[in-house]
């Protein structure tokens, strides 16, 4: 519709929203072309917003495979919206970074700012990404009530904006990182309609990996190992099509850690061989985090 009405701006707006849709379906090569369009129409165009969510968006591809400017485009698209005085974008730069501050034993950084986002309100997303936080950072008892108080509402967060399906995302890992049993079914009933899909939020910027990653965890804590297994491979295989290798390795370390507890015939060479790969991964690009993780599990087998 937006070619039809020759009008680029709305056609910028247009290719912004595809690069988004394309991501959720995991879809990079999609992505990609819509992003070169769209970068494209802003060179000509000469608007601020417009320019900044091709940044934005180029610097998601590049976060996501890893590539060795990934910081760098990063702050750039962050530093442009901020000569542009776009509202909000230090929250923007704050989310795509969050997976990968994990993995790097860095999440802490982001406490701050979450604690700021909760004092102002008592925003569900906010509070699951600083339960993550507490725990990460050996705070279980302040984790265990920032999760409680999720819980005691079902989980609620509001559908009038994208955060939604990521707030799942977060609440399986803390969930799963608690062995709360008990979460399991509803977070499993909000997140499975979904299970085909990447999480995508923050205009394309916050990927939290596939869907079906964190079913994978969810059907591990209450030991349904089959269904764990089918979602862990599931994950497995769109992360390896779409290149992705620090989400792929922490599936590796997850799946690995499903295989040592089921402990049928196999399991543990299966498992020890992903961890060898996930440990490649977290050396070659400085993960202490992940390693500790791989280390530990490869440890216990």
């Amino acid at each position: 519709i937006a070619e039809d009405l020759s009008d680029p701006v709305i056609a910028s707006r247009a290719l912004s929203l595809r690069f988004k849709a394309a991501m959720e379906q995991a879809d990079l090569a999609e992505a990609e072309l819509s992003l070169a369009r769209n970068q494209e129409l802003v060179a000509e165009l000469g608007q601020p917003t417009l320019t900044w969510a091709t940044l934005h968006h180029h610097a998601t591809l590049r976060l996501l495979r890893d590539d060795a400017d990934a910081q760098a485009a990063m702050e750039a698209a962050y530093q442009f919206g901020v000569s542009a005085r776009r509202p909000s974008i230090a929250v923007f730069k704050l989310s795509q970074e969050i997976w990968f501050l994990r993995e790097q034993g860095r999440i802490g950084e982001l406490e701050d700012a979450f604690r700021q986002l909760i004092d102002l309100s008592r925003y569900p997303m906010g509070i699951a990404v600083l339960a993550l936080v507490a725990l990460e950072n050996g705070r279980e008892e302040e984790a265990a009530g920032l999760f409680d108080e999720l819980a005691a509402t079902d989980f609620a967060h509001p559908t009038n904006n994208v955060a939604w399906l990521n707030f799942y995302g977060l609440c399986a890992t803390v969930c799963a990182l608690f062995a709360r049993r008990d979460c399991v079914p509803i977070l499993k009933s909000r997140l499975e309609p979904w299970a085909d899909q990447l999480i995508v939020a923050s205009f394309a910027g916050w990927v939290s990996g596939p869907v079906a990653f964190h079913l994978g965890l969810l059907a591990t804590t209450v030991g349904d190992w089959d269904e764990a297994e089918s979602h862990f491979a599931a994950a497995a295989a769109t992360q390896e099509r779409i290149a992705a290798p620090i989400f792929l390795a922490r599936t590796r370390v997850e799946w690995a850690r499903m295989l040592l507890a089921r402990a049928e015939p196999n399991d543990a060479d299966r498992a020890h061989a992903l961890l060898s790969q996930a440990l490649d991964t977290a050396r070659e690009r400085s993960l202490s985090k992940l390693e500790a993780d791989a280390v530990a599990l490869m440890s216990s087998s």
